[in-house]
């Protein structure tokens, strides 16, 4: 049995997990449901690295369901949240988030700065999984702007580093814009 003063932690890790399973199962509006009671937990706890954990979360799933407000509502929470705790770790998802957002809105310099911004915490913290997430997409922009010599070279990164952290969603996207820029390029039989 847990002590009262374990209780909100535990509630809202608990939270986190079946709001993961729901996203892993395309369920959106359960996940956005979870992660929304996890970030009440959260700010009710006082616990502001769970509640930008919650927010990131938040984002990410509103951005798959296409939930254009919701986005744009909570990443700027996010972000300053993530100031507010100083993790530099969360300050560089949230603004991968943004940049994921930022690309499917069609706005490439505004990804593109989001995404450097990640890029650049996540190299000078040696975090991996980030690193990995970023160079992914900031492959995809390279690609989107036709720049395909550009867009190899960071999606070579990118599979690297997710093939070795063994990330299952990053490894078939970083593999995939890397392949078309080999191809739009004229190199066919490397693609």
């Amino acid at each position: 049995k847990l002590p009262p003063d374990q209780h909100a932690a535990r509630k809202s890790v608990l939270r986190e997990r079946r709001a993961e399973a729901y996203t892993v199962l395309g369920r959106w509006k359960e996940s956005a449901e979870d992660y929304h009671a996890a970030r009440e937990v959260c700010r009710g706890s006082g616990d502001l690295e769970g509640e930008c954990r919650a927010l990131i979360s938040i984002c990410i799933v509103a951005q798959s369901a296409r939930d254009i407000e919701s986005m744009e509502r909570y990443n700027p929470e996010a972000r300053a949240v993530a100031e507010k705790t100083g993790n530099q770790i969360l300050l560089a998802r949230a603004n991968h988030a943004w940049g994921i957002y930022s690309l499917v809105c069609g706005s490439l310099s505004q990804a593109e700065a989001s995404l450097d911004r990640a890029l650049s915490i996540a190299r000078e913290r040696k975090h991996q999984s980030s690193l990995a997430a970023s160079l992914t997409f900031r492959a995809i922009a390279h690609f989107w702007r036709s720049e395909y010599t550009t867009a190899d070279r960071v999606g070579a990164e990118a599979v690297a580093l997710a093939a070795g952290a063994r990330d299952g969603f990053h490894l078939p996207l970083a593999l995939y814009y890397p392949g078309l820029a080999r191809a739009n390029s004229g190199r066919v039989s490397e693609a």
